[in-house]
């Protein structure tokens, strides 16, 4: 399976060859995500908001919860307010794209 280092996935003929069905549909939904120019900014902020609400999650004390929920209302505010969505790229798809991605990069940092 090819893996995701520094926001690329190694991946060559021979890894291709050697996938299953699901793999090469992974790969092709990636490729697709990658397409999309996301800031810097943008992406890292969707990574840290799935990263704290998985934290919320699995926390058990209130107080905990409490601060991951401030955590995820503010990472949550700094995403819709981003200037990137006042650009015609700003699209429906490209906010589910950007979920997407994030999620897999968050993945991969667990």
């Amino acid at each position: 399976m090819p893996t995701l280092t520094g926001g690329h996935r190694h991946w060559d003929r021979r890894t291709a060859m050697s996938c299953t069905f699901a793999q090469k549909f992974e790969h092709a939904i990636y490729s697709l995500l990658m397409s999309y120019l996301f800031p810097a900014d943008l992406l890292e902020t969707q990574t840290e908001w799935y990263a704290t609400y998985w934290l919320l999650a699995g926390v058990p004390t209130p107080q905990a919860t409490a601060a991951h929920r401030h955590r995820l209302h503010q990472l949550s505010a700094r995403i819709a307010g981003h200037p990137y969505w006042q650009t015609p790229a700003g699209t429906p798809a490209a906010r589910m794209a950007l979920k997407e991605l994030a999620r897999l990069r968050a993945e991969e940092r667990r």
